[in-house]
């Protein structure tokens, strides 16, 4: 059994661990999480899994022991790239189980769409695909009309080959109709995940005058040489999934509004969810080995 002392540096760490991801959660609420806008799972779910997987590191490290020596940046990194796969693996599978739940709630939705249910107030939760048929939005960026939309902004600098960075994410709409060809919907994305591809990009020096909403309001401190706008939106005609809640007043509460218009949603969510779910059950098991061999911890299999 670990000595006292032991686990009082444990628990030292953890602290520590927990205030560099609140850290990191503030940032990614505050500027956007691209992770969250690509897979359309919340910060909070990986960010937990990540700390459970460096829970779980602790307690196989406090069964072994530091290597004889231990000290300095190389030691650190070592050890660093022996931990990382578990963290990793765990919140890879955070990611997979949130985007198995989703293709769940997108097949029972669908199974339940019948006899014109989209434009019936009070139905339980229902997926429609349809066409874009009329906007009421402009797009922050480039000011274009949209239903929705997603952003980001990426920072380079011309004497660092460190490439783009990303520094700002986000998405937004208004209400539209969609029709799925048995009659139109009005729905309200601006509470939903929205899931667009296919977008414009421009590349502006940081002494141009900057796009949009987004560009005349960068904070002061922003840093960069030149500034990356990429913006994808959903205009007329586009067609799209939307997962969500007819309200008292035949409006559809969008939860997702996902890109119908290159593969099955459904596949692409289980798709998902799948080679995360293998990679990540591979990635836990190397690490716990890893990790163990490191430490010199012996393990029951």
């Amino acid at each position: 059994m670990a000595a006292l002392v032991e686990w009082y540096v444990f628990g030292v760490v953890l602290l520590f661990v927990a205030v560099f991801a609140a850290a990191g959660y503030y940032e990614a609420e505050s500027g956007g999480d691209p992770i969250e806008q690509r897979t359309g799972t919340p910060t909070t779910w990986y960010m937990t899994a990540g700390f459970f997987g460096v829970v779980a590191a602790g307690v196989i490290a406090l069964y072994g022991s530091l290597p004889e020596g231990f000290g300095g940046r190389g030691d650190a990194l070592v050890l660093f790239v022996n931990v990382a796969p578990l963290v990793v693996g765990c919140g890879a599978l955070a990611i997979a189980v949130d985007n198995g739940l989703v293709a769940l709630r997108l097949v029972r939705a669908e199974a339940a769409n019948t006899g014109g249910i989209a434009r019936r107030a009070g139905t339980k939760r229902i997926a429609v695909t349809g066409l874009v048929d009329e906007t009421s939005g402009t797009s922050p960026v480039f000011g274009r009309e949209a239903a929705c939309w997603t952003w980001s902004l990426e920072l380079g600098w011309e004497d660092r080959d460190i490439g783009w960075q990303t520094d700002q994410v986000g998405s937004g709409g208004a209400p539209f109709i969609l029709d799925d060809g048995t009659g139109p919907v009005t729905v309200d994305p601006r509470r939903a995940h929205i899931e667009l591809y296919g977008g414009r990009s421009h590349v502006y020096d940081a002494d141009e005058a900057q796009p949009g909403e987004i560009g005349s309001n960068l904070r002061s401190s922003i840093g960069g040489d030149r500034y990356r706008y990429e913006e994808a939106v959903a205009a007329e005609g586009r067609e799209l999934t939307v997962l969500g809640e007819v309200d008292t007043g035949g409006t559809l509460d969008a939860e997702r509004v996902i890109d119908a218009g290159t593969d099955d949603v459904r596949l692409r969510y289980a798709g998902r969810s799948g080679s995360l779910a293998v990679g990540g059950v591979l990635a836990v098991y190397l690490g716990v080995r890893l990790t163990a061999g490191y430490f010199g911890t012996p393990l029951p299999i």
